[in-house]
């Protein structure tokens, strides 16, 4: 009996023994901790966002806007950095520090530097024709990001490469007013290119207003309409027909006799100048005219005359 528990003895130490043989043997798996990129960006206007992207070992990919440190797995970062447009201006990146190698509990930093590119451009001329001497013209250029520029004479532009459009606001001189034509718009610049956009601007037709009949309001002609007097046309009692300097004023030859009439107790206010005269005339061109075309300006007041019996009017 006492040999057999001798023997379970020597057996249980000897099983310890393996045991504790086996234990001192096991593997330990190191702790790999994170560590940290750092990614400085600088050179862009305030409150403007980059365009920065760091991408790593599985399949990590990681956008920011701005100076940013991100805690990552151990290994090799690339950082990358598109153009950023800022109003009309791009701005290019350089990057420093990239591919950036990152290892447990350390920093591994990279800089990214926006800097304003020079803008590529062209050459736009605009050729202005068709005004008087020393007069300004009133053309406007529009184009890409809001760009507008205002041109008073032919003049070469130098633009950003885009789509330019061209247009010609109505000129006046005095009292005649001139129209602009404008071809070549909307014109192309190319980087390093260059185009042509005309305007001419030539005198423009006065709109026809016919007057007829017996006027009992007063009433203002303008110089920028022509007006046609057609048959007999009264002003009468009370009312006042006032006629701006360079305003134009013709007898209609297809009805005999057309003539103001400016009766007792109306008026008339017509006060022209040398480079702006009111013209009363017939209705047919220069060179066409004849005596009785018209009936011309009857002013009637209360003055006697040497003449009895019905007045026959020129032309009627």
């Amino acid at each position: 009996m006492t040999k057999f528990l001798r023997s379970r003895a020597f057996v249980a130490g000897v099983a310890s023994l393996v045991l504790l043989s086996g234990c001192g043997n096991d593997p330990v798996t190191p702790v790999i901790n994170d560590g940290t990129l750092a990614v400085t960006i600088d050179g862009l206007p305030a409150g403007s966002n980059a365009a920065v992207t760091i991408t790593g070992p599985a399949s990590y990919n990681q956008s920011i806007t701005s100076t940013s440190s991100t805690s990552v797995p151990p290994g090799t970062y690339t950082i990358a950095a598109n153009n950023v447009a800022v109003g009309t201006g791009t701005y290019t990146a350089v990057v420093s520090g990239s591919p950036a190698t990152v290892t447990s509990n350390s920093t591994a930093t990279s800089t990214v530097t926006y800097s304003l590119a020079a803008a590529a451009t062209g050459s736009l001329v605009v050729n202005v024709s068709g005004l008087p001497t020393a007069t300004n013209a009133a053309v406007t250029v529009t184009g890409p990001n809001s760009y507008s520029q205002s041109v008073t004479a032919t003049t070469t532009l130098s633009v950003p490469a885009g789509s330019y459009s061209v247009a010609g606001s109505q000129v006046s001189v005095g009292a005649v007013r001139y129209n602009a034509t404008v071809t070549g718009s909307p014109a192309t610049i190319a980087s390093g290119g260059g185009g042509t956009v005309s305007v001419l601007y030539a005198i423009a037709a006065n709109s026809l207003v016919t007057l007829s009949g017996s006027i009992a309001a007063s009433r203002t002609l303008r110089s920028d309409t022509t007006y046609v007097l057609r048959g007999f046309v009264y002003v009468n009692s009370g009312a006042t027909r006032t006629i701006d300097a360079g305003t134009r004023i013709v007898g209609d030859t297809t009805a005999l006799g057309s003539a103001l009439f400016v009766l007792r107790g109306a008026q008339i206010s017509a006060i022209g100048t040398e480079a702006q005269p009111i013209v009363f005339t017939a209705q047919r061109s220069a060179g066409n005219r004849s005596p009785g075309d018209w009936g011309g300006l009857i002013i009637v007041g209360n003055a006697r005359n040497n003449r009895s019996g019905n007045i026959i009017v020129e032309g009627s």
